[in-house]
């Protein structure tokens, strides 16, 4: 009779099996399997099938190259001989499988047998889980696959990931989770052991040490769209990372590279073997080639590469995300990492403020001691690195600040400490570059935004002018229509404001008194220019993507060219940065040019302009500072005789006495305290904004980044 009941229970059970693929993705299944043995009402089958390394061409398969990993599964799963196993006896009534390949794999491939075509003749309910943590996206070569079309149900993580699944029939695509999940918080109750082929290349051979781990995650789609780029940045991580001796760092390249080099071109696999090989050698870190990257991620206490799915292993733990781009940007010394550079200063007696453009601090320099008092924090806005805000002025106690990629116009009222915020409507990606004042008046001058903006100081009102952006269109070459209205070309001469345009060969007369306007062509058709300068009866402009400088005379009309070194300059590049006016000459300072120049204004003479520098000409300190497309932010007149300009050799100010011949070099650098403290507040900033808790993107150096973390 206990037989009869024990057979008829058997027969009333769910018979579900699961196609074990790799050992590795055993997780996607591990809650599932689990769950179905502890409500008693399954009779569970854990099939570990093998699989064979593809022949040479890619095409046929090496039934000798086999390869069968039931062994490696944990240790309290009954494994079922995928050789007695017959499908037809036991008919299943739910088959889950992992392997979103059939025969597409070209690294290796199952039995056919084992296909979803072939799985879903034997059950009414076949059952795919993704091996990886989709939350956030796909990968493009996963977002199809035959396995989708013949399975019955997809399991998937959430509505977002859903969506992207755009040719498979919706009743398929069931949200309700990734068991990975599970899987993960069962690790972290129960801790795994550091694997055994780390502790060898670990330094003292058997744990942590107590520093951090960082996974460094490369997949194979990484590596074939990135080709040099990926080498390069490869290469670039592991010179920095040999170097950080204060925490652990972990490569873990897929494991389906190793079997589809030959798909590389082949300077991109010799480069990467290399580096493998580099990486071993040097013991820049530790080599994964453990099965389950879940229990690298529970392990580790961050992940470190490009967007791949691996990275919301650790997300869901709340550990950093590090994500990597291409670029190799140079990692900074500390004297580096202080410096600071600006597009715009307001002097201030023996002071000048502005806003660094890297670290968004409004500052104040000591031109005396050459001191940087960082005065307040600038409500964020754009990332590390933007140019927020270009164009400053003070006026009593308060502080204006042109919005460049900011969003709004900013004023800041010293005595209170207090930043106001206007913000703009139609705002672009580059708005404003130039405060004029006049009378109670502010002028905001556009560089690319749509009008020119009148802020009044005493009302605080706010009136735009923009009858002038249609008009200026019809001048402008159909190939220059996405160049900004204006550059740098701007002079106040009483009530009037010039404007010379970097999209056409006008100059634009504004009246600040009632807003009138009027269009001037100067030069030939299709001259653009970038800076301009008023002798008191000229105005000069120098080239924005050409080569000629012109002279204009504002009561003839007649203009002059002037390109004695033309020769020497390249096309299409930005050959001045600032042209100024000294007593009876102009001096105009080099942009992309190897040199500058000075003219003298009773002659109409132009020659180069030798500047008695205290470093070498035309050079920059670093790499660094290599970083700028000009070999000086800005140049302006500080007080009669003195210019001041900023030079990017190695971001420091320089003040040019020109009456007495001296030149004063005063390095631009801020406290390494007070550059923490800001990447402290930047990478918060990120956490709180990004996906997961600990997400940060590398649009900082490598070093910001890895100090954040």
């Amino acid at each position: 009779m206990k037989v009869m009941v024990k057979f008829m229970e058997q027969m009333t059970k769910k018979k579900i099996v699961f196609i074990v693929y790799r050992a590795g993705w055993w997780g996607c299944f591990d809650s599932i399997y689990r769950k179905a043995l502890e409500n008693n009402d399954s009779e569970c089958y854990v099939i570990p099938v093998p699989y064979y390394e593809r022949s040479t061409d890619g095409n046929g398969i090496d039934y000798g190259k086999k390869h069968y990993e039931g062994d490696k599964l944990p240790k309290d799963i009954a494994v079922t001989d995928y050789n007695g196993f017959s499908f037809q006896i036991i008919q299943p009534d739910i088959i889950y499988m992992h392997n979103p390949y059939d025969g597409l794999n070209k690294l290796d491939a199952v039995d056919t047998q084992y296909y979803s075509e072939e799985l879903k003749k034997s059950t009414k309910m076949l059952i795919y889980i993704p091996h990886m943590l989709y939350i956030d996206s796909v990968p493009d070569y996963l977002q199809y696959s035959t396995v989708y079309q013949n399975v019955d149900k997809i399991i998937l993580a959430n509505e977002d990931v859903k969506l992207q699944f755009h040719d498979i029939p919706k009743e398929k695509l069931e949200v309700s989770g990734s068991p990975l999940v599970e899987y993960i918080e069962k690790l972290q109750e129960n801790r795994p052991e550091i694997p055994a082929s780390w502790l060898s290349m670990l330094d003292n051979n058997k744990d942590f040490g107590g520093k951090r781990a960082i996974l460094y995650n490369l997949g194979f789609s990484e590596l074939s769209y990135g080709t040099d780029a990926l080498i390069k940045k490869l290469e670039y991580v592991f010179d920095y990372m040999k170097t950080r001796k204060d925490v652990v760092f972990i490569w873990r390249p897929e494991k389906e590279i190793g079997g589809k080099l030959d798909e590389l071109p082949e300077n991109i696999m010799n480069e990467y073997l290399r580096l493998t090989q580099r990486f071993i050698e040097e013991r820049i870190g530790v080599y994964d080639i453990t099965d389950d990257v879940c229990v690298a991620a529970v392990i580790c206490d961050a992940f470190m590469g490009e967007d791949h799915p691996n990275k919301n292993l650790f997300g869901i733990q709340g550990k950093p995300v590090l994500l990597l781009d291409k670029e190799c940007r140079c990692i900074q010394t500390d004297d580096e990492l202080r410096s600071v550079s600006f597009l715009d200063c307001t002097p201030d007696g023996e002071n000048i403020w502005f806003v660094a453009n890297e670290y968004n601090l409004l500052c104040k320099m000591n031109l005396i001691s050459g001191e940087i008092e960082i005065i307040d924090e600038i409500p964020y806005e754009v990332v590390y690195g933007g140019i927020n805000y270009c164009g400053i002025i003070k006026k009593n106690n308060q502080i204006y600040l042109n919005p460049y990629h900011a969003e709004a116009f900013v004023t800041y009222n010293i005595d209170q400490s207090e930043f106001i915020k206007t913000y703009l409507p139609e705002k672009q990606d580059v708005n404003f570059d130039y405060i004029v004042p006049y009378k109670e008046y502010l002028f905001l001058k556009s560089k690319a935004y749509p009008a020119i903006i009148r802020y009044n100081t005493i009302t605080e009102e706010y009136k735009y002018y923009n009858s002038w952006v249609d008009e200026l269109e019809t001048y402008v070459n159909e190939e220059d229509m996405n160049e900004p209205y204006f550059l740098w070309g701007v002079v106040a001469c009483k009530e009037k404001l010039m404007l010379a345009s970097s999209k056409a060969n006008v100059l634009m007369e504004f009246n600040m008194e009632n807003g009138d306007h009027k269009f001037y062509e100067v030069g030939p058709k299709g001259s653009k220019f970038f800076g301009m300068e008023y002798d008191g009866e000229n105005f000069w402009t120098i080239p924005y993507l050409g080569k000629d400088i012109m002279c204009w005379n504002y009561n003839t009309g007649d203009w002059k060219t002037y390109n004695d070194f033309s020769d020497e300059i390249e096309d299409k590049s930005i050959p001045f940065r600032a042209i100024l006016k000294n007593k009876q000459s102009l001096m105009i300072f080099p942009c992309q040019a190897d040199f500058g120049l000075i003219i003298d204004l009773k002659e109409k003479l132009i020659k180069k302009n030798k500047i008695d520098l205290p470093y070498p000409e035309n050079t920059y300190k670093s790499e660094f500072y290599k970083k700028a497309y000009s070999l000086y932010s800005f140049a302006k007149v500080f007080k009669e005789g003195v210019f001041i300009t900023e030079t990017m050799y190695d971001e420091s100010i320089l003040l040019l006495d020109l009456e007495n011949d001296k030149i004063e070099k005063l390095p631009c650098r801020i406290s390494l305290k007070s550059v923490n403290n800001y990447f402290d507040k930047l990478v918060s900033n990120y956490r709180d904004n990004a996906k997961y808790p600990c997400s940060i993107s590398e649009t900082v150096t490598l070093r910001v980044v890895i100090d954040g973390f």
